[in-house]
């Protein structure tokens, strides 16, 4: 049985993840995303670990890029990436746009509407937070 093949950037993710100096890996990253412009999960993948170290425009560049493409999967998930975000960093109101967004991609999902119980619960919103969620998963309350 032949073993999977695993892409050069999931190795490239990996070494990265656990060096004690990222940036040559970063660096390579950065080389394979721009030669794989339609391997989203590579971008979507890139952008979380640009946030996390704080490369936030970096970041919100490459989540820019994801949420430009036509897939309306990956445009999903970046706006929740997105999203998140922005409520880490108290942008509640920009957070909400981009939950908003998944939802009018996907209206079935329950990833926004748990997005958006966190978003409210961070604002200290948490009031409106239980009534959130009773309207959306309460089938009576929809009209």
């Amino acid at each position: 049985m032949s073993e999977p093949i695993v892409p050069i950037w999931r190795e490239l993710l990996a070494e990265f993840d656990g060096a004690a100096d990222p940036q040559p890996f970063l660096d390579r990253l950065i080389q394979e995303a721009f030669r794989r412009p339609g391997e989203f999960e590579l971008h979507l993948m890139l952008a979380e670990r640009m946030f996390a170290r704080g490369r936030d425009a970096r970041g919100l560049a490459i989540n820019g890029y994801v949420l430009a493409c036509g897939d309306p999967h990956f445009r999903f998930r970046a706006h929740l990436q997105r999203a998140d975000h922005f409520r880490r960093h108290g942008a509640f109101r920009e957070a909400e746009a981009d939950i908003e967004a998944a939802r009018a991609i996907d209206p079935g999902s329950h990833w926004p509407v748990l997005a958006m119980a966190e978003n409210l619960a961070q604002e200290g919103r948490v009031g409106e937070r239980g009534d959130y969620i009773r309207a959306e998963y309460d089938p009576c309350s929809r009209s």
